[in-house]
Formats: structure tokens, C-alpha cells, sequence
């Protein structure tokens, strides 16, 4: 048996081994009605069947005095859930997350199939959030891949088997660990491609993880390009002229992302995945 057969990925029967893809919207400033939003027929394109509030807990604690310490529970956003055939686990998520300091729309994928139709599907969804709030303006935008693979094997996973050398992308030490790890890699860097001014590139593994479903290790690579706009823009602008503008972004992300890991991988690895 070669070393790597025990290597599969997490979507082996359809080819691939994403787990989630998630593309996101950065807003310059909260949505100040968010209510407008509340209406799951707002949305067609995806048949959304569950919607609550995104909240967050902050603790104050009163060393002075004998009160309990004061608990403020306030909603953060909102959430939209499409579930899959078996009605439990999500296949599609919406996500705005309307803080003060961070307002972030985020589309969670969990049944990828291909880019084209992913694309266009996000393409949709957008749409419907700019026909429901009109002149969103953005600073930037993300698109992030979740790579999985199950170890079937007792033994910790080779990942000098799986992992290039060459690149010098990952630490020998990183790739010598038996044990459980998460190692990160940032980067920013300049674009040439207009009208992205810098971009983000941060890669996550994690390895040698138990899954707790069956006992088998895990290994995790998460990707994410993050294209910082050197003026801000208006939705509805981004989503002028058949989204060519858009369209353009989301191509240097996508193929940002193959790129990375063709650079991580061996031929092997990225022959199961059928990374071309």
C-alpha cells in the first residue's frame, strides 16, 4: 500500500476535499436597520428555512459591591440556515454580523461542488441582499477554502509525505510534530490588479487531530485572500455590468487559492483532489 492511500478527503465521492467555502463582505460602517433584513423571503436563491439573532454576552463584574456581576445580552446580527436532505446539518448559511467594529456579511457554503456554479450562486445572493439594502459600501471582501482529509490510519499522519519541501512555506520542525498542532502562515502584499490597492493571504493547518466521529486523524488547510479595495465601494456598483468587476476579484481569489495549494501539496495529494 503507498503511504498516502490512507490519505482521503473529506468529499472523496465528489472529488474534492473542501469541507466549507465562505465568502465575505466587509461593510465600512453597521447596518442601521437591520430589520429590513428579517424576512426569509427576501431571499430566493437559496431556500433558507431557519433565521435567528447572532447575540453577544459581556460579563461586568462589580468588585465593590455584593451584586451578581451584570450580564448584557445584546443582538449582534443576524443568521440564515438552509439544512441539507436529513434537515440537521446546514448545507448553506447566511451570516451579518452587524457590530460596531467589524460589520461583516458572510456566506458559508457546506456542499461545494464547482466554482462556476459556486460563483454564481454568490453572485445571486448578493443581489437579493442589494435589493434589500441599497448602497452597502465595502472596503473589502474574502474568500476562504477549507480543505479536510481523514487519516485511516492508527498512525500520525506523514506529512512530510504530504506536504512539499521545497516551498519553504512550512518549518521542518512543523512537519516532523507527532503531535496535535495548528500552524499559521500570513501574508500582505501588494496587487496589481485594480481596484484591489493590498491583499491578505493567510493559510491555517491543522494536523493530527482526532475527529471525534470515528476516531480518524484530520488534517485541515484553510486559505483565505482577503482583497483590501483601495476605495471604497457601493454594492450596487460592484455588481454593475454583468459583475464584471466582481467577477475579475473573485477569479484572482479563486485562483489564489489553487495556486497555495499546489505549493503545499505533493502531486499525490493534489492529484486526489484533482487540482488542475
Amino acid at each position: 500500500m503507498n503511504n498516502l492511500d490512507s490519505l482521503i478527503p473529506i468529499n472523496q465521492q465528489k472529488g474534492h476535499s473542501i469541507k466549507e467555502v465562505v465568502f465575505a463582505i466587509f461593510l465600512v460602517q453597521p447596518i442601521v436597520r437591520l430589520e429590513k433584513f428579517k424576512n426569509i423571503d427576501n431571499f430566493k436563491t437559496v431556500k433558507f428555512q431557519k433565521i435567528q439573532d447572532m447575540q453577544s454576552m459581556s460579563i461586568q463584574f462589580m468588585p465593590l459591591q455584593n451584586d451578581m456581576p451584570k450580564r448584557d445580552v445584546k443582538n449582534t446580527g443576524l443568521q440564515f440556515i438552509e439544512f441539507d436532505n436529513t434537515g440537521t446539518a446546514p448545507r448553506n448559511i447566511l451570516q451579518i454580523s452587524n457590530e460596531p467594529n467589524k460589520t461583516v456579511i458572510s456566506f458559508h457554503t457546506f456542499d461545494y461542488t464547482r466554482w462556476i456554479e459556486y460563483k454564481s450562486l454568490i453572485f445571486s445572493v448578493l443581489e437579493e441582499i442589494k435589493n434589500v439594502n441599497t448602497g452597502l459600501y465595502i472596503s473589502a471582501f474574502s474568500l476562504t477554502y477549507v480543505d479536510s482529509f481523514l487519516w485511516k490510519e492508527d498512525s500520525t499522519i506523514p506529512l512530510r509525505e504530504v506536504f512539499r519541501q521545497t516551498e519553504g512555506f512550512i518549518p521542518s520542525n512543523v512537519l516532523e510534530s507527532e503531535d496535535a498542532f495548528v500552524f499559521s502562515l500570513n501574508k500582505v502584499s501588494k496587487s496589481k490588479i485594480a481596484p484591489i490597492c493590498d491583499f491578505t493571504d493567510k493559510t491555517e493547518i491543522t494536523a493530527n487531530a482526532n475527529f471525534t466521529k470515528n476516531n480518524n486523524r484530520l488534517l485541515t488547510v484553510s486559505h483565505s485572500i482577503t482583497p483590501i479595495l483601495g476605495e471604497v465601494e457601493i454594492l450596487d456598483i460592484l455588481l454593475q455590468n454583468n459583475h464584471t468587476i466582481l467577477s475579475d476579484l473573485m477569479e484572482f481569489a479563486h485562483t489564489a487559492n489553487k495556486v497555495r495549494l499546489k505549493q503545499l501539496f505533493v502531486d499525490e495529494v493534489t492529484e486526489k483532489i484533482k487540482l488542475k
